[in-house]
């Protein structure tokens, strides 16, 4: 090393998702930190963000699969001691889960101090997340935060000007060294320039330093075979944070059109923003993530596309009947206008009108899988005269020869059985009592909607159109 010169350090931590590699990319385009290097530190056994790293930096080591600050530090320590040589400055880029006191404690057990000076030490919170629960953030975070020589805001501008005060309110009454914002990576640069004083704080902490989310696996699924509605994202993460205990999704997908798009995903937020780099794959943080399978996204996947599609189907339905009670007022003004002899021609193109619309608004509510039309059933009529809760409701109501759902229906139990399974007329494996919400989750739905051949069929009757007009159903016998 030249001169007996140490290189700077610089240590980046905060909770899973907080904007830390927004924020390291950033940093790598100011003209001091042109020739630094990375160490970036991955809870998973992958990083989706080191290819985004190297467009920005050519000397990237990535510590994937453990935590840097609760492993035995060799890790670390090897990858410090490789990048010594140079008087270039080092940033670290910690996981989610460590304890930014417990990263120094590895630094100093294994002697890095020998080879490095510390610069500067920034905590970066996320304030869609910290708002939401001040106080618990504080409690969880409160020594790295009082440790830290910056504390940086990330997402401010996703959350009120009232919520900003309160947390920066909370955040300056424990007398931090320096809170600033940063948004989209941007920060004021003038905080790097202040003298470190982290070590300082270790020294003086006797509290016992734990990491953070001590429970928390991972798993890393592949998505590069698989298309997906991206609109459903959200609704996917909503179930696995519920179901699997989830604190974090990140990664790429393709969509149906084959557009790449890059996922991030905290307890409070789920974004889908342009793909950047990085293979077609999740990676899922939590307390149940290693239960998560790729089967298991794509069941979920498939489940949240239907239920959203049900919601849009709701919103027309209910926009349906507002039509038709205008269209009842109308026509009976209609009506009494012509038996009074009155000409209206005004009341006639309005009824006229009205007639066209809820004709449209018919033909567009269509369904992409039968599933979606029995959910769709199941919900649009609890509150009719005729609900459709059960078996033996939807068998009524698919007993109008003619009917566009009665073809449904009947093209639905010829494809069951031509495929081995019990059709819906099956008293035996469907009696009139079951609720239908049982039938559209069983196996053999999952399983024929999933068929290509089948789902060919039922979009061609479905999508059926006669002189660029809709015909649903219209070519079936």
């Amino acid at each position: 090393m030249e001169n007996n010169v140490k290189p700077n350090l610089y240590l980046i931590n905060g909770p899973l998702g907080a904007g830390k590699t927004t924020f390291l990319k950033e940093l790598l385009t100011l003209p001091e930190f042109k020739n630094a290097r990375v160490i970036e530190n991955e809870f998973a056994s992958t990083s989706v963000d080191t290819e985004q790293l190297h467009d920005h930096q050519a000397e990237v080591k990535t510590i994937a699969g453990v935590c840097i600050c609760c492993s035995t530090g060799d890790e670390l320590a090897d990858a410090l001691a490789l990048l010594a040589s140079s008087s270039e400055p080092v940033i670290i880029e910690a996981t989610g889960v460590a304890n930014s006191l417990k990263l120094i404690e590895k630094i100093v057990v294994s002697d890095m101090l020998d080879l490095y000076t510390i610069k500067h030490a920034v905590f970066i919170i996320d304030a869609v997340e910290a708002v939401s629960y001040i106080e618990g953030t504080i409690e969880t975070y409160l020594h790295e935060l009082k440790a830290a020589d910056t504390v940086l805001v990330s997402k401010s501008d996703l959350v009120s000007n009232k919520d900003t005060a309160l947390l920066m309110d909370a955040l300056y009454k424990l007398k931090l060294s320096q809170v600033s914002f940063v948004r989209d990576g941007i920060f004021t640069q003038a905080l790097l320039a202040t003298k470190s004083h982290i070590l300082d704080y270790f020294m003086k902490l006797d509290d016992a330093i734990e990491n953070h989310d001590s429970n928390a696996n991972y798993t890393i699924v592949d998505m590069s075979d698989e298309a997906v509605d991206v609109d459903s994202i959200a609704l996917l993460w909503n179930h696995l944070r519920t179901a699997h205990g989830l604190q974090r999704m990140k990664g790429n997908l393709k969509d149906t059109n084959g557009t790449p798009w890059h996922i991030e995903a905290t307890p409070g937020q789920c974004r889908v923003t342009d793909y950047t780099a990085g293979a077609f794959q999740l990676v899922l943080i939590g307390e149940d993530a290693r239960s998560v399978t790729k089967a298991t996204l794509k069941r979920q996947l498939a489940s949240s596309y239907n239920q959203r599609q049900v919601t849009e189907l709701l919103a027309m339905y209910d926009q349906y009947k507002t039509m038709v009670k205008e269209e009842a007022i109308v026509s009976s003004k209609v009506a009494k206008a012509k038996l009074s002899t009155t000409s209206n021609p005004e009341l006639e193109r309005q009824y006229n009108q009205l007639k066209s619309n809820l004709q449209t608004l018919s033909d567009t509510m269509t369904f992409a899988n039968p599933i979606i039309w029995m959910m769709y059933k199941f919900e649009a009529y609890k509150d009719e005269a005729q609900p459709i809760r059960t078996m033996h409701d939807l068998r009524i109501h698919c007993s109008k020869e003619g009917y566009i759902c009665t073809k449904r229906f009947n093209f639905l139990n010829e494809q069951l059985i031509q495929r081995s399974h019990d059709s819906l007329n099956n008293e035996r494996s469907y009696n009139d009592d079951i609720q239908l919400d049982q039938v559209f989750t069983r196996k053999d739905m999952l399983e024929i909607t999933s068929n290509q051949d089948f789902m060919n069929l039922w979009e061609t009757y479905e999508y059926y159109q006669v002189d660029t007009q809709p015909a649903k159903w219209l070519n079936y016998l």
